[in-house]
């Protein structure tokens, strides 16, 4: 009978080591029932599962699935709204990529100022700068009467004045204030020329070799020295300083073009008019060229100096403007 008392005794130990075990000592006190007869445990469930389900007849927990499938999803809201958002915000800089508005800057109550005072000296400026630029000495950098907002296409400035809004194309302005300093160095017999160490040869038609040969003066007081060198061969020595070398041969024929077109022979008068026309044309910048805002600034100062020309050398518009009536007119204001 003791034999019996200490073996159920020593069994009822160990199952209590094995309980205090797995679920804790206090868990095996209070939660843990025995039986009066073999000592066995009786472990509770607190959320019995469901034994059945009505679809599969199998085990689940409704519970954890539905946090299964909500912890899979994407956050609410975010990174397809930003996606969204990125694309509707370049969809609009396409739209006003072509303006490029510039930072304003202060102005200068002083008329006209040099290259040296504001540090744009031809060494400190952009490697992109357009080719004659500087064409009035002393150099205005800031204009007066117009303020530049930015540029359009890389064709068109943008300004404001006090009437309103003006669009200027920013090639025939150009061409026009070459065109303009070029006729007046004329008028007072001082065009810069550049001379070559070796001359340029130009082979010609005989038909191009007599109108060059009767217009060899007024090429020479436009800055050509040109001279027959056997033939219908010509040799070239100097040209305006503002062309370069490789549109020698460009700008000649289209000068004898002009010539045999409208037949001008021995006009010398109208034989100078069509050369400051080529010129200025070939001198020009390209029709679309980026610009910043000190090459706009200088372009309209200039413009400024030279009383403001409305029409190209063409004789066309070389600006449109815009009221502040017009512009509240057209909106409805």
């Amino acid at each position: 009978m003791v034999h019996t008392i200490l073996v159920d005794q020593i069994s009822r130990a160990l199952k209590d080591c094995a309980s205090r075990r797995f679920f804790g000592r206090e868990h095996s006190h209070s939660q843990m029932s025995r039986t009066d007869v073999s000592g066995q445990i009786e472990l509770p469930m607190e959320n019995p599962l469901t034994m059945e389900s009505p679809s599969s007849g199998k085990m689940f927990s409704t519970n954890k699935k539905r946090n299964s499938e909500a912890r899979d999803l994407p956050p609410r809201g975010s990174l397809k709204y930003k996606k969204t958002q990125i694309i509707s915000v370049l969809s609009q800089e396409n739209n006003i990529a072509e303006i490029r508005p510039i930072q304003e800057k202060t102005q200068d109550s002083t008329s006209t100022t040099t290259l040296e005072t504001l540090d744009y000296a031809p060494g400190n400026l952009p490697e992109n700068e357009i080719r004659n630029l500087f064409l009035i000495l002393p150099l205005p950098l800031v204009p007066k009467k117009i303020r530049v907002l930015g540029q359009f296409r890389k064709t068109y400035i943008i300004a404001e004045n006090d009437a309103g809004l003006v669009l200027i194309e920013q090639r025939a302005l150009h061409e026009r204030l070459i065109y303009d300093t070029y006729v007046e160095s004329l008028q007072k017999k001082e065009v810069k020329i550049q001379t070559f160490k070796i001359s340029l040869l130009l082979e010609l038609s005989p038909q191009e070799s007599v109108l060059l040969e009767q217009s060899l003066v007024p090429l020479a007081l436009s800055g050509f020295a040109v001279s027959p060198f056997g033939g219908s061969t010509f040799a070239v020595d100097s040209i305006p300083e503002c062309l370069s070398e490789d549109q020698v041969e460009k700008v000649v024929r289209e000068i004898l073009d002009r010539l045999a077109l409208f037949g001008k022979r021995g006009q010398n008068e109208e034989i100078l008019r069509d050369v400051c026309q080529v010129v200025s044309e070939q001198a020009s910048m390209p029709y679309e060229q980026e610009l910043g805002q000190f090459e706009m600034d200088c372009l309209l100062a200039q413009w400024e100096e030279l009383d403001s020309p409305m029409a190209s050398i063409k004789d066309l518009p070389l600006l449109v403007e815009f009221s502040q009536q017009e512009l509240e007119k057209r909106l409805r204001r």
